[in-house]
């Protein structure tokens, strides 16, 4: 069971309830993700263990977010067990030595008319400048 009460993240409320389960309280986070930016999953860690995860539904590092900063008058985090929020990064890639940043892995702004996916890391990694 949880703390029940209500708290705010980026200016919507959340109620949660003494019987929410991690599938319900998932569900009400996913009911106003459209203004808060973020998404909920139940992970199944093995079949007795669940851990409630949240990712941006934006990318690079102007997405991330820390849940500690909801204000939270009634204690209902304290419960959920939150962990360190882990930041997002910024792709960057090099095209003729240049070094590029962007926000998203699908970059459409360095060469007219051309797509870049980024798919994966390079082995060589690169250093931020």
């Amino acid at each position: 069971s949880f703390q029940p009460g209500t708290f705010t993240f980026n200016g919507q409320d959340i109620t949660i309830t003494a019987n929410d389960t991690l599938n319900g309280i998932a569900a009400k986070f996913n009911a106003v993700a459209e203004n808060t930016g973020i998404d909920a999953t139940v992970i199944a860690i093995d079949a007795t263990h669940y851990q409630l995860s949240f990712v941006a539904r934006d990318t690079g590092d102007q997405a991330n977010f820390d849940l500690s900063g909801a204000t939270d008058p009634d204690g209902v985090l304290d419960d959920l067990g939150l962990s360190a929020p882990v930041d997002g990064t910024n792709a960057m890639f090099r095209l003729n030595g240049v070094q590029i940043e962007r926000q998203s892995n699908i970059v459409d702004d360095v060469i007219a008319d051309v797509t870049f996916t980024l798919l994966q890391e390079t082995p060589d990694a690169i250093t931020p400048y």
